[in-house]
């Protein structure tokens, strides 16, 4: 709680001490710069460029992660052994995409955080939830889910931003949900044996 009243004050009260600060990501470097020696505003600045660059790296980690072990090995091809290659052409395709958008990044990095954390939460939510809590829940039906909340998130995003006054994630997250029923309840139900794993009957 103390380091971020600290932050935000810097940020408050950072455009009154260096005037002419454009943007509120630059208020930290650029405040940093100017108050303090060279050598003190690096050791400033070198933590949170850490931070960032173990987040990314570990983010990217995740992705390629996913992309290989989850999709790769499951379903294309159930019989790989040696996934080096494809680990490597995935870090590297993934790395070149991230690269290209960060020519081009927004104004406040806040607004993509939480373009991300909404679109994760259109994606993810109610696979999770259904997928712990709904006996009748099912692949098929956590896949429609998957595919229509993170679609329509992206869609509402830059088509309609504020459906009927609300937030985007709203209406994606109740279409998510309808996917994820209807689907679930046309397919085939969950094994047995899974049901008495989970839920003991």
């Amino acid at each position: 709680m103390f380091l971020i009243l600290g932050m935000h004050l810097l940020g408050a009260f950072g455009k009154v001490l260096v005037p002419g600060i454009e943007s509120g990501d630059l208020v930290v470097p650029t405040v940093t710069t100017k108050l303090f020696p060279n050598w003190v505003a690096g050791l400033i600045l070198a933590g949170p460029l850490a931070a960032v660059m173990s987040t990314v790296d570990s983010q990217l980690l995740i992705v390629v992660g996913a992309i290989v072990n989850d999709i790769y090995a499951n379903y294309i091809n159930p019989k790989a052994k040696n996934t080096a290659k494809i680990s490597f052409l995935s870090t590297l395709v993934i790395g070149v995409i991230i690269f290209i958008a960060a020519y081009n990044p927004p104004k406040l990095m806040v607004w993509l955080n939480l373009f991300a954390s909404a679109g994760l939460k259109a994606t993810f939510l109610w696979p999770v939830l259904l997928g712990i809590y709904w006996k009748r829940a099912n692949t098929p039906g956590a896949f429609a889910s998957i595919f229509t909340g993170v679609g329509f998130y992206i869609l509402f995003k830059y088509v309609w931003p504020r459906p009927l006054g609300m937030h985007t994630i709203v209406l994606p997250l109740l279409i998510s949900l309808a996917a994820f029923v209807v689907v679930s309840l046309m397919t085939e139900a969950p094994p047995k044996r899974i049901i008495k794993k989970f839920w003991g009957i």
